[in-house]
């Protein structure tokens, strides 16, 4: 929520921030973000993209399939029940 905000509009404080400092010259516009595929959304919480730094560490590959669901139920393109999809046991 610090960078996405909320509700997902990318309006969080660290956003906030970057922009005072003109620093978000990267960011994607919400027609990128309202399209991006399963594959890109995974791609970039694994390795990270232009502000956003990698969350590999962080999250599991399940987890990081949580995400991706959970950013396809902002994009209006899935469901909050989703995440019950992916079993744990089939992701290293």
């Amino acid at each position: 929520a610090t960078c996405h905000g909320k509700k997902g509009q990318g309006d969080g404080p660290v956003v906030t921030l970057l922009e005072k400092r003109d620093n978000m010259g990267l960011k994607p516009t919400a027609d990128q973000l309202m399209t991006a595929t399963e594959g890109q959304i995974f791609y970039t919480t694994q390795f990270g993209k232009n502000n956003m730094g990698p969350y590999a560490a962080q999250l599991s590959a399940y987890e990081r399939w949580q995400v991706v669901m959970y950013v396809q139920t902002l994009q209006g393109a899935g469901s909050a029940t989703d995440t019950t999809a992916v079993k744990k046991d089939s992701i290293n």
